[in-house]
Parts: structure tokens; sequence; C-alpha cells
């Protein structure tokens, strides 16, 4: 799809009026904070990094995507405003250190109660992309810890222009 080496941000988001009974499950992992987005990963070329409960971080193809909580979604990919090469190496060569990283249960039920404890050494999808973007010093949301982010709030930066959007199945494994 990209054959080059930006790194875009990835946000996925349901599309259809089923989704929105499926969606409830915000309320669980973000007390109640009904994002549009449901999750982001980090992609360059062909590739992506991105965190999933139970699997932790994982690289995989830029068009594999599995959301049992969501019957269709959109995938929005953005680009980080005068992002350099040199950053984007920067970027990726930290996400590459990160895998194989569990999955940040404690972060995320410390973003959902309010309460904010992580642990340090595993990530949620956001709090990964908000720590790589603190690393490549191009920080999303500067005011908020990478534990405090979500993936809303993360697509409103003034730093992300959106540059393509794709629709497809996502409750099961599959591809754009």
């Amino acid at each position: 799809m990209f054959n080059d080496d930006l790194l875009r941000l990835v946000y996925y988001r349901g599309r259809s009026i089923s989704d929105l009974t499926v969606r409830a499950w915000p309320v669980v992992t973000r007390y109640g904070a009904f994002s549009a987005y449901s999750h982001v990963a980090i992609m360059r070329g062909n590739h992506k990094i991105e965190s999933k409960p139970f699997v932790g971080v994982q690289e995989v193809m830029w068009n594999e995507f599995y959301n049992p909580f969501h019957l269709t979604c959109i995938a929005d990919v953005f680009e980080i405003k005068e992002l350099t090469p040199e950053q984007a190496s920067i970027g990726w060569a930290f996400l590459q250190e990160q895998k194989g990283k569990k999955y940040d249960f404690k972060g995320i039920f410390g973003y959902a109660t309010k309460m904010y404890f992580q642990d340090p050494n595993d990530w949620f999808c956001s709090e990964l992309a908000e720590r790589m973007s603190e690393v490549i010093t191009m920080k999303l949301t500067p005011t908020y810890k990478p534990h405090q982010v979500d993936p809303q709030l993360q697509a409103g930066s003034k730093l992300l222009v959106l540059k393509a959007s794709f629709t497809t199945t996502c409750a099961k494994l599959g591809t754009f």
C-alpha cells in the first residue's frame, strides 16, 4: 500500500449501527469514554506494529486487523506533519524494541479508573503510540502522559493529517 519509510498512525473505528450496541465495551476499559476510535497501530511501509489484548506488541502486515467488538470498521490513516526520515527511523527502531512485550492490562485498568497506574514494561495501543511520539520528539498530546491517552485524543492532534480511509469487515481476521 505505502512503499516508503514514513510513519503513519492507523486509527480504527466502528462503522455500522449494529456496532453502536457492541461498542459498549469502552465502558469497561475507558470508564465511559465513548471514543469514536477503539484502536491505533503504527504503520511503516507495508507493516504495522500494534499492542492488542492477550497478544501484546506484535508486527503484522498493514492490512491485517481483527476486532471482535466491531462488525465492520474504518481505518483512518494519518501522517505526522513535518516528520523527518531520521525521526521515522528512530520511532520505528523504538517500536521494534517493544515487540514481544505484553499488553498493559494494569495501565488500561488505571486509565479506566482514572488512577493512572501502569506497568512500565507493557503497553496498550494508544500508550505505545504516544510513547513513540515522545521518542521522536513530536508528542501528539503534550499535556498528557502516555498511559493517560486514548486513540480519540491522539487522532485530534494538530500534528496529524488524515491521508486515507479504508472500510473492512473486522469481525474475523482478514484484509482490507
